[in-house]
């Protein structure tokens, strides 16, 4: 870039030390970038900044410099929480924090000039995991959709006619299609069980019932799914497709692991809005079979559909960051 900084904030600096050192760290404030520095020079450094306070791209403390990096470092340190950062298991919190750099410097690579927008860096992020095909143990091209929500939980993305500065989230994409499991479509760090969502439950009759009831196996059962719509435009010709992995164990990989079952449509999912996508006729084979379930629609495909043959990624690391997806053990 032939600067030593971004333009819309210093440097990816205070990100990289956040991500890199949290795994195995027993700070006792993991949101203080470098606890060592206040007492040398009153700056204190933190990554866990609230909007609500100023601290969006965008705010009052939108700098362009030290303050707009810990805009920064707030915004991929939550990325980097979502993909495995707060998971008990040591070696996720490393492969996730490996993983995260790599992306941030590979993005880095990708840029030619400074700017003061920090929207070319959301592109250059996705397309840096996008042309990953593996990394720590990572497929690459799962996070496009996480990179963009976490900007815009930050006060990015704001409406035509924002009067600045902002305090408050950005607006979501056009479109965004979500199986609703009570989140209203909002990512949710989960770093424990992914299999078990409530946004798509099983019925014994064909009667668009809103309550789970237990499938009935070798006789034909009925999926339901709760499908939102967060974007600012209607979404169209909805499709909901259904898969089935059996009575699997974990470490499900998509699409290797998984056999179609059905597929259900929606005419319209208006801004704002939800519907009952319905039935996918099943018929369960065994006790405790898995289901997934993959929405798409023009403006919003589901990230499932980047993966075929040749090409596969771990299930865990794929439905978490894609609202369009959604697992549950029946």
């Amino acid at each position: 870039m032939g600067s030593a900084n971004f333009g819309f904030a210093h440097s990816p600096g205070d990100s990289l030390a956040a991500i890199l050192h949290d795994p195995d760290s027993l700070a006792p404030d993991r949101f203080n970038t470098f606890p060592f520095m206040k007492a040398s020079n009153g700056i204190e450094r933190r990554h866990d900044r609230n909007v609500e306070e100023g601290w969006a791209w965008g705010g009052i403390a939108d700098n362009r410099q030290y303050g707009s990096e810990q805009i920064l470092s707030t915004t991929l340190f939550r990325i980097y929480r979502h993909i495995g950062g707060d998971s008990d298991d040591l070696e996720e919190r490393k492969s996730a924090a490996r993983y995260m750099a790599y992306i941030i410097i590979k993005a880095v690579s990708g840029l030619t000039q400074i700017t003061r927008n920090p929207d070319v860096f959301v592109s250059a992020l996705i397309d840096a995991d996008a042309t990953t095909r593996e990394h720590a143990g990572r497929t690459g091209g799962t996070l496009a959709k996480l990179f963009r929500w976490s900007f815009e939980l930050q006060g990015l993305y704001q409406p035509p006619n924002t009067v600045f500065p902002v305090n408050k989230a950005g607006f979501p994409p056009a479109v965004d299609i979500y199986v609703d499991n009570g989140n209203n479509g909002i990512y949710q760090i989960t770093p424990g069980d992914y299999s078990n969502q409530h946004g798509l439950w099983n019925r014994r009759a064909a009667d668009a019932g809103s309550t789970h009831e237990t499938p009935v196996i070798d006789e034909e059962n009925f999926l339901y799914v709760k499908v939102g719509n967060r974007g600012t435009n209607n979404s169209q010709q909805v499709e909901v497709r259904a898969y089935t992995a059996g009575a699997a164990a974990a470490n499900l990989e998509w699409p290797n692991s998984w056999i179609a079952i059905g597929t259900a449509t929606a005419p319209t999912i208006a801004a704002g809005q939800k519907g009952l996508v319905g039935p996918i006729k099943w018929i369960p084979n065994a006790a405790g079979e898995r289901i997934l379930v993959s929405l798409s629609t023009p403006g919003d495909r589901s990230s499932a559909e980047k993966f075929g043959p040749g090409r596969s990624t771990k299930n865990k690391y794929l439905v978490l960051a894609d609202n369009n997806l959604a697992e549950r053990t029946m």
